[in-house]
């Protein structure tokens, strides 16, 4: 299942900035991969490496970014569902 242009008002915010704007949902990807309770940096950096490549929702922030290259990942292009 995949929502296109879904937006939470968690982050209607940025997008009024510009930021973290907001593209195709993979509802199912979402359902079946929960971020754990308090991730530890590795948990929370391989959780966010797998979602940019099979969600499409957000953009990866510098923050993101960051984390990952800090435990060792490769920053993945975003995932364009159709």
């Amino acid at each position: 299942i995949v929502i296109v242009g879904f937006q939470s008002q968690q982050h209607k915010g940025d997008a009024e900035k510009g930021v973290g704007l907001m593209g195709k949902m993979n509802m199912q990807w979402h359902h079946d991969h929960r971020m754990p309770d308090n991730p530890s940096k590795q948990q929370r950096a391989e959780w966010h490496y797998q979602h940019a490549l099979n969600c499409g929702c957000r953009t990866l922030t510098p923050s993101i970014t960051s984390l990952l290259v800090s435990q060792g990942y490769e920053v993945p292009r975003q995932a364009r569902l159709p």
